[in-house]
């Protein structure tokens, strides 16, 4: 909320918004479990059981209902086909499926969205970033990829993306700042990782409690005094950039 309000004043998001659905990504305790779905859900299956369940490969079901004492799940095919099946005895199909839940997002000309879904259709992949040109009927997006292409969205495409400023994983995105949180004793085991950080990125953050397993390889200066006032040690080889600053429990590069 903050980067958006603060693009807004900049002039590079446009002052109205339109509240779309969009479908997020549930990552459930377990999905063999039926009392962790919702009705409402969408399901997206890998692997289905047509002859069983009428349930096809590639195919997608909205949740109905949840039988929590018998462990089942009613579910409506794309077909209109309703049918009730346990995912604990479904190994194969339930683990391959991906669960989504709808929420609503307030979307401005200019937003920048990160696509949550591959789409051979839309000439999308899982974590393309694009920017938002026009808002449409019905939901409708015409965005603009990063690598220059722009697609139109239509309203089922639409309901799979997200804001595109903060991820959980840069696997997938270039990405300029780094945030990374937790235990030090937890962070440690990352520093290989984090050294191979991409030169691009100008800011890495680490906040994290105090740990005497982590060790400094690499610093910039005036980084172990500043350290030595928190009373930390930093968990990563600092890549090899030109200036390196230490805020509170912050690394910024």
């Amino acid at each position: 909320q903050l980067i958006r309000d603060e693009l807004r004043q900049q002039g590079r998001l446009a002052p109205e918004s339109r509240s779309i659905p969009v479908l997020v990504e549930q990552h459930l305790g377990t999905r063999r479990l039926a009392p962790n779905y919702a009705p409402g859900d969408e399901i997206h299956y890998k692997v289905g059981s047509l002859v069983e369940h009428g349930i096809a490969d590639n195919s997608t079901a909205t949740v109905l209902s949840v039988n929590a004492r018998a462990n089942t799940l009613s579910v409506a095919t794309r077909d209109d086909n309703e049918t009730s099946y346990n995912p604990a005895l479904l190994k194969k199909q339930t683990a391959q499926s991906r669960v989504y839940r709808e929420e609503q997002r307030d979307i401005s000309v200019g937003e920048r969205i990160r696509f949550t879904y591959s789409d051979r259709d839309a000439h999308v992949r899982v974590g393309n970033f694009g920017t938002v040109e026009r808002i449409g009927e019905g939901n409708t997006l015409s965005v603009r990829l990063d690598n220059g292409k722009s697609v139109e969205l239509d309203a089922d495409h639409a309901l799979h993306v997200e804001y595109g400023y903060a991820v959980g994983t840069t696997q997938e995105a270039s990405v300029d700042r780094v945030l990374v949180t937790g235990d030090g004793s937890q962070l440690a085991p990352q520093q290989n990782a984090l050294t191979r950080l991409s030169s691009r990125i100008r800011d890495l953050s680490l906040y994290m409690s105090e740990s005497r397993e982590l060790t400094v390889e690499k610093t910039g200066p005036g980084t172990e005094n500043a350290l030595s006032k928190n009373g930390l040690s930093p968990s990563i080889s600092t890549p090899a950039l030109s200036e390196v600053e230490l805020e509170g429990f912050g690394i910024g590069l």
